[in-house]
C-alpha cells in the first residue's frame, strides 16, 4: 500500500509513514530541547560585534531547526573563513542562498540576473551561515560552538 504525500514526490511507503507517526511522539520534547539550544546560542553571540542572530515572527510556531547568523562585515572573519573554522572543530554549517540560483548557467544571461540588480541578495548570500542546531548537541558543545566564534584568533 502506498499513502499518498503531497511534497514527497508524490509517495511515501507505509515504513516511511510509520516511522513518522512515531516519530510525533517526541516532536515537542525535540523543539523544546532545540529551543533551549537556541537560547544558549543567542545569550552567547548577543555581544559579537558583526554576528547576527536571525529572529524569527512572534506569530507563527518555531521549530528551532536551524540558527542563522548574518556575518556582517565588521567580524574579523569573511563567512566562508568562519565556516572553514567552524567544521576544523567538527561544527557542519550550511551557507544559505548560497550560491544565488542566478548563478547557474542557465539564469546567469538573464538580464534580471545581473549583480547590479539583486545587490541585497548577493550580499546576504555571502553573509548567511546556519549553525548547527540538532538533539545530539547539549549544552556544551553550544557552549564550545560560540566560543569559537567569539573567540577569533588574530
Amino acid at each position: 500500500m502506498t499513502v499518498v504525500a503531497p511534497g514527497i514526490n508524490g509517495k511515501m511507503n507505509e515504513f516511511s509513514a510509520a516511522l513518522g507517526l512515531l516519530q510525533l511522539r517526541y516532536f515537542e520534547r525535540h523543539v523544546a530541547h532545540r529551543r533551549a539550544i537556541d537560547a544558549i546560542l543567542r545569550r552567547e553571540l548577543s555581544s559579537v560585534s558583526g554576528i547576527e542572530c536571525l529572529s524569527f515572527d512572534r506569530c507563527r510556531v518555531h521549530n528551532y531547526a536551524y540558527f542563522p547568523i548574518r556575518v556582517r562585515p565588521e567580524y574579523p572573519l569573511p563567512r566562508d573563513t568562519l565556516y572553514e573554522r567552524l567544521k576544523r572543530h567538527g561544527y557542519y554549517c550550511r551557507r544559505y542562498f548560497y550560491p544565488l540560483i542566478t548563478d547557474f548557467p542557465p539564469y546567469r544571461s538573464l538580464p534580471t540576473a545581473q549583480p547590479e540588480r539583486l545587490m541585497n541578495a548577493h550580499r546576504l548570500s555571502s553573509e548567511i551561515l546556519c549553525l548547527p542546531i540538532h538533539g545530539g548537541m547539549d549544552e556544551e558543545k553550544a557552549l564550545t560552538l560560540a566560543r569559537l566564534i567569539r573567540e577569533v584568533p588574530s
